[in-house]
Order: C-alpha cells, then structure tokens, then sequence
C-alpha cells in the first residue's frame, strides 16, 4: 500500500493521489500518482521553483519548451504528457507512465539483449525518432536511459522515447549550433562544430541510434573514457568502436 505524499500543492491533491518516488533527476523528483477521476496511474515530474533558479526565468522557458514540444507529438513510442499543474512554488508534469523502468537497466539486467528483442526495441525508437523529424523535431539527447519501457514482458514491451530537455524545433533550411547531449552517444558533426563554426542537423539523432543499438547487442560502450590510445573525442570523430 502507498502511502499518499503530503508534500504537494493542494491544486494538485484534488486531481491526484500522488504516491511513492520514483525516481529524481536534475529537474527534481518523479512521483508515481493516479488520477482521482479515473485510477490512471502516472508520471509526476515535481519542480520545487526555489530550488531550480526560476528568478532567471530561462529554467522554466526550458521546462515549458520541453512540455510543448511533447504536447505536439501524438506516437505510441514516445511519452505523453498527461497533465500540468503550475503553482506558485510548484511546476508538476504529469507523464504516461512505463512501469518497466529504462533500456539501459534493460541491458545491465539481461547484459546484452537477445537479438530479436533488440530489434524489437531498435525498431519502435526509430519509428519514434522518424515521427520526431517529421514534425522537425531533433532529440539531442537518445540514449539507453531515455529510453523506457511499458511493460516487463518483452513480447508486450513498447518502447516510450522520454526526456526532451535538449530537443527543439528546428526549421529544415537552418543548422543547429548547440554542444549539447550525452558525450558518448553525440555525433561527430556535434563535436566538431563546438568552437570551429559550421552546424548539424536532425541527422545527429541517427548517429546516436546506431550507438544505442550497438550498447543493445553487445552490453558494451561503442566509446568510452578508458582507452589509453585515444580520448573519447578522438574515437566519436574517427569512428574507432571497442
């Protein structure tokens, strides 16, 4: 039995029972709720303001960034935003809920993933980046860890591509300039117009898609930080794999 969290905004416990923790991330911690008129069972991503540095604004013109972008796509592999409380002291998200938890502990519990189920998982992420760049959106950001899954069951699994903190909308005649993203799953075009010019596309994402794949099948990093012979920058621009 959950015991229900007293530690919430009252707009929000008249819509919601929200529950135990789920986990937390930089914006703060995702609660397990459901929602009083129905039972649906929830994500709650809780930002406590005070503590995220709202006074400069740009933290929550990011966050809202995130929750529109989400709110445009309409895919089954990709998270869906449910809800949106803003208070006061409190912003809370409310997220589809994926009760299997992320493909990297996926991966770390089975150590690498059977090849059909691997291509099961492969497929609807690409399925979910395709319906992203159809809609001029570039994640930034894919990797194991936002990648979650809706059931344990692998035949009944459904990938749900999440956290869009990266991502944005960029027009298809313009390049994107940004560092940003996971440095092990980051393409090339990433690293090498960080200081030196030049831009990237919605291709990026396509790169970090093959790295994901090969973590899938092998249970290794395609890159990483302990190689003597090369640093990690080295390996992503002459494409060296383990």
């Amino acid at each position: 039995m959950h015991k229900e969290n007293d530690d919430v905004p009252n707009l929000v416990k008249a819509k919601y029972r929200v529950l135990s923790d789920l986990g937390s991330g930089a914006c703060g911690l995702v609660k397990l709720a459901v929602r009083k008129s129905d039972c649906l069972r929830v994500a709650c991503k809780c930002i406590d303001k005070s503590k995220f540095n709202f006074p400069s604004n740009s933290s929550k013109v990011q966050l809202m960034k995130e929750v529109s972008i989400l709110k445009a796509l309409d895919h089954p592999c990709v998270i869906k935003v449910v809800d949106v409380i803003d208070t006061e002291k409190m912003l809370c998200i409310f997220m589809e809920l994926a009760e299997a938890g992320d493909l990297f502990k996926e991966i770390k519990l089975q150590t690498r993933l059977e090849p059909d189920h691997a291509k099961m998982v492969f497929y609807q992420t690409c399925l979910a980046v395709k319906h992203l760049h159809d809609h001029n959106v570039v994640h930034r950001d894919l990797k194991p860890e936002n990648i979650l899954l809706s059931n344990t069951l692998q035949s009944h699994q459904i990938v749900k591509v999440t956290d869009f903190g990266y991502s944005c909308v960029m027009d298809t005649s313009s390049l994107l300039k940004t560092l940003c993203g996971t440095p092990y799953y980051i393409a090339p075009e990433i690293v090498v117009s960080h200081g030196m010019g030049g831009g990237y596309t919605k291709a990026v994402d396509c790169w970090s898609l093959g790295v994901i794949l090969y973590v899938c099948i092998t249970g290794q990093p395609a890159f990483t930080t302990e190689r003597k012979d090369l640093c990690l920058k080295d390996q992503i621009l002459q494409e060296v794999i383990l």
